[in-house]
Parts: structure tokens; C-alpha cells; sequence
């Protein structure tokens, strides 16, 4: 069993000593990942997930590897190398599920088919974990008729190895649970037994195995409370925490229909959706609703709204959880009905790899994307202003910097209806803070901060800025106006950041050697509204 053990239990109940024989019979062992800071177990000095980037992939339309027109697991495995180019920490494979047959103990496959073998979800989790890259998979709180059956379906899971466990939402009442049996809603006395139940089951594991709850429903007895923030716009859909879960996920960002300078402050501010003892994963492109490359495009600034969004996601705090394609710029394609599978969670289009057939070499099972020979794999991979190359850019930096990783919040110049700013600030001494500033705006603006950093107490050292990423650097002089110069690499002054129509700028502040800014995560400081010039 290459090194790894079983935990029996008996469970005192026929259906489920059936399912415990026949999960144990067929499991693997625990995830090996080798990283910086990793232990050979998976287990790191701090909580892998904070910061993480995380991918979500629908294993029928992100690649296939036999033909059939249907991605699968082993078309996944083919790809390991583009997700790890892209940063990817984690991937999120949804919809996956067991079949109600194998969560019964009475049939194999304990997967549809389609998606591949047993076999080959040993050899995706073993070949992501050599790619740095850890593995997801949903599981709903209503797919067995008690906690006990549920915990035996996470043992499935957890005994080969994935590293997180989505928590999804209920069956309605009158559906079927995967036992077969009639739905009714779960109490919130049920959802937290079995959350204190999958709770103790990961922590049996190595690894570091963690819940990721993305359950926009009533919440169990011992929830967390929220701020007052909580009754703000759009929060009225997000759920609190309860206690023990790592991850929560934050829709807010999905919920939003353009990007407006307040409404996009209120999404990242991260204390109106979870306590301090959960992750938020930042979620923009979710079921059921269009592409953020359509829900947030202007028909004229398309790309540059996306690069904004992409730094909101990837420069504040939380964990990024991004959709498949949405680092290429992927516009909504309408779901058809499934043929021969269960309905998808997501966007069905296929992944746009290239202008050719890059997804299969077969005949896709929906058709490919209105965009596909615009917005592919195979021409933004070596165009360096691609969106595409924005996405790794951002990846590349956070994984880098401390501050960007795992350090504290302020948002600056709340009552600046052109700009959103954010400084984050690294949790040890040593590094410098970073400020990220986003132009909200269709024209060209020059920006001074100097007011705002001393209105939120962070102090600096000089006014001038070492520069890390700017999207003026990705676009022509042109695109600033005709009097505006050349973009600069070099340092770069607090009172006068020039930025294009829907620009970011990312700088380091000059923080003073022993000079400690220890700004509260997210607190609002009405004063500070940065100056801006048409």
C-alpha cells in the first residue's frame, strides 16, 4: 500500500461496514508533494491554503485523451505542466462525484466512466503532487443518508489522497440522495454533525486535509457570527463560517454585473464573509452565470477590465479560485442539454487550447466557444500582453512576495469613486509593503497616494516606489494619449502614478529599515481620498 495505513472503524451498520470493506479495498495512500516550506507529507510551517491559487476544472471539458469528445483525467494529466506554468496550487475538479451505485457498496465504477478509472485518479494525484499542485474534489453534505455513510465517501477521497474536500450544497427536498433515498433538507444540527464528523476524519490524515465550505445555505447551530458588515450589498447570498471549516468561499465578486469602484471595495472586504479563523477563496466566474469576460466587458475595454479583475483576485487577501478559461479571456458559451451525463456545474464550453482541435482530437461533446480562435492557449502562451500572460505575471508575483502572499489588508482612498487601492502589508518585518491601485475609469488618470498612506498610518521612508508590475507597461504610449511619455520600469512617485483607461499599477512602498506599518486588515479610513487629474 506504499506506505500508507488504514483507520477501521465499525460503524454498527450493514450498508455502511459494506461501503468501509469496499472504499478500504480499493484506496490509496496519502498525497506526497515536494515545495518550499512542504514537508514530504504535505504538511507546511503555515496553512498551505492561505494564499493559495486555486483552478477549477470540469474534467468532461477541460481535455480529451481518448477522442470520444469528452475531457477526462488523464487528459487533466496532460495539462499539468500549463496549470503549473499558470501557478496553480490546487486544482478543484466539479462536478466529481461518487455514483450513488458505489456510495451503496453494490457497484464499480465509483466514478461515471467517462471521466476515466480509478487508476487514473491514483496517477493524477500522484503526477500533480510532482507538479507542486494539489487535488479537490466536491462533496455533498446530503450525498449519503447519514454521517456515517458521508464520512465513509470523504474516506474514499482522503485514503487517495486529495488534499480538500468542497463542501456543495444540499439536495432540495424530494431529490435523490446518492443512497437512493428521498431528500429531505438537512437541519442545521445535522450539517453540523457532519461537519464535526468530517472535521475529525481529516484531521486522521496527513497532509494538512482541508474542508472548503461553498454552501450558500442556512447555516449550522455553531456558525461563526459576522460583522454588521454582513447586511451590506450583495452579502445578503453569503454565508458565515462555522467553526473548524478552512476555506469559505466569497461570491461576491460573481455576483457583480460591472466593475464599480464601491462595489468592488465591498467584495474585497474579506471581514464581511468569514472570521479570522477561515480563508476566504475569492470566487468570480461560479455556476450558473455568464463568463466574467462577458458579465464585466464593456464591449470596448474588454481586456483591461479582465487584467483589473485578475489583480483583484490575485493581489488581495484570500485564496483565489479561478475558472477554467477565465485566464484566457473565454466568453459564455449557453449550456446545452447533457448527453449522457449529469448536468454540469459550469460553463460547459470546452477549454480553448488552440485554434485547431486542441481540447480532442474527436468531435467535441458541446461545441467549441464564440471565441475560441481569439482567445486560446496556443496565441496568447507568446504574446507577452496576453491576458493569458497577465494571469501567470500576477501568479508569479504573489507565490514571490510575502506581502502578497499572507500579509495584512488596508484599503486606502475609500471615497474615491475613480480608483480602488489596497496596501498589503507582510506579516514579519523585513519586506516592504505593497500598494496595488486599480483606474476604475475609460480615461487616462494621474494619482497621488502620499494623503491616504498617512491617513492609514502606514509610514514610508520617500515618496518614490519601487515598481513591480504595471499594465501601462503591457500597452504602447498611444494608449496613454498623445502628450503622455514612454511607461517607465524605474521608481515611481507616491504623488504622481500615471495610469491608462482601466490601469494597475503594483509598486513596493519604501519602507524604512525597522520601521514597523502595522495597518488592522481592512480598516476604512473616510479622509483618505486620493487626488486625481483627468
Amino acid at each position: 500500500m506504499r506506505g500508507g495505513g488504514w483507520l477501521l472503524v465499525w460503524l454498527g451498520s450493514r450498508t455502511a461496514n459494506l461501503l468501509v470493506v469496499s472504499v478500504l479495498a480499493s484506496a490509496a495512500c496519502g498525497q506526497t508533494l515536494a515545495h518550499k516550506g512542504w514537508a514530504g507529507s504535505g504538511i507546511t510551517v503555515r496553512p498551505w491554503w492561505e494564499g493559495a491559487v486555486l483552478y477549477q476544472i470540469d474534467p468532461v471539458s477541460f481535455q480529451d485523451s481518448k477522442g470520444d469528445g469528452f475531457g477526462d483525467l488523464k487528459g487533466i494529466i496532460q495539462r499539468l505542466d500549463y496549470l503549473q506554468g499558470l501557478g496553480v496550487d490546487a486544482i478543484v475538479l466539479s462536478p466529481f462525484q461518487l455514483q450513488p451505485d458505489f456510495a451503496r457498496a453494490k457497484a464499480a465504477p465509483p466514478f461515471d466512466p467517462k471521466y476515466g478509472t480509478e487508476e487514473d485518479l491514483d496517477q493524477l494525484i500522484l503526477e500533480a503532487s510532482q507538479h507542486k499542485i494539489r487535488v479537490f474534489v466536491d462533496l455533498p453534505l446530503s450525498a449519503s443518508r447519514t454521517s456515517q455513510e458521508l464520512t465513509n465517501v470523504a474516506r474514499f477521497w482522503l485514503s487517495r489522497g486529495i488534499a480538500g474536500l468542497r463542501l456543495t450544497p444540499d439536495a432540495p427536498v424530494g431529490e435523490t440522495h446518492a443512497t437512493g433515498d428521498r431528500a429531505a433538507a438537512l437541519t442545521p444540527v445535522q450539517v453540523a454533525d457532519r461537519l464535526r464528523d468530517l472535521r475529525r476524519l481529516c484531521a486522521s490524515y496527513a497532509g494538512q486535509r482541508v474542508l472548503f465550505w461553498d454552501l450558500p445555505a442556512t447555516m449550522p447551530a455553531d456558525a461563526s457570527a459576522t460583522s454588521a458588515r454582513h447586511a451590506r450589498r450583495h452579502t445578503s447570498t453569503v454565508s458565515t463560517t462555522p467553526d473548524g471549516v478552512q476555506m469559505v468561499a466569497d461570491p461576491r465578486l460573481a455576483l457583480m454585473l460591472k466593475l464599480d469602484a464601491t462595489d468592488l471595495r465591498q467584495a474585497l472586504d474579506v471581514e464581511a464573509i468569514t472570521s479570522a479563523a477561515a480563508t476566504p477563496v475569492l470566487v468570480s466566474d461560479t455556476a450558473n452565470r455568464p463568463r466574467s469576460f462577458d458579465r464585466l466587458g464593456d464591449g470596448v475595454h474588454d481586456q483591461e477590465l479582465a487584467r483589473v479583475l485578475a489583480t483583484a483576485l490575485l493581489t488581495s487577501r484570500g485564496a483565489p479560485l479561478l475558472n477554467f478559461g477565465q485566464e484566457l479571456g473565454m466568453a459564455t458559451t449557453p449550456a446545452p442539454s447533457p448527453l449522457g451525463i449529469a448536468p454540469v456545474a459550469v460553463d460547459p464550453t470546452p477549454m480553448q487550447w488552440g485554434t485547431d482541435a486542441g481540447f480532442t482530437s474527436g468531435v467535441p461533446w458541446v461545441d467549441m466557444g464564440r471565441n475560441a480562435e481569439t482567445a486560446n492557449v496556443s496565441l496568447e502562451d507568446s504574446d507577452s500582453n496576453s491576458l493569458l500572460n497577465w494571469y501567470r505575471k500576477l501568479s508569479a508575483l504573489r507565490h514571490a512576495n510575502d506581502a502578497l502572499r499572507s500579509g495584512t489588508m488596508q484599503l486606502i482612498a475609500e471615497t474615491n469613486p475613480d480608483i480602488v487601492a489596497w496596501v498589503r502589508t507582510p506579516p514579519a518585518g523585513g519586506a516592504a509593503p505593497v500598494l496595488v491601485l486599480c483606474n476604475l475609469t475609460d480615461r487616462k488618470l494621474l494619482v497621488s497616494v502620499s494623503g491616504d498612506l498617512r491617513h492609514a498610518n502606514i509610514q514610508i521612508s520617500s515618496g518614490m516606489m519601487h515598481t513591480l508590475l504595471s499594465s501601462a507597461l503591457m500597452t504602447s504610449s498611444a494608449a496613454l494619449g498623445p502628450t503622455a511619455k514612454e511607461p517607465v520600469t524605474g521608481p515611481v512617485s507616491v504623488n504622481g502614478i500615471a495610469l491608462p483607461p482601466f490601469g494597475v499599477y503594483i509598486g513596493e512602498l519604501p519602507h524604512q529599515a525597522g520601521l514597523e506599518s502595522a495597518p488592522s486588515p481592512l480598516r476604512h479610513s473616510p479622509r483618505g481620498a486620493a487626488k486625481t487629474t483627468p
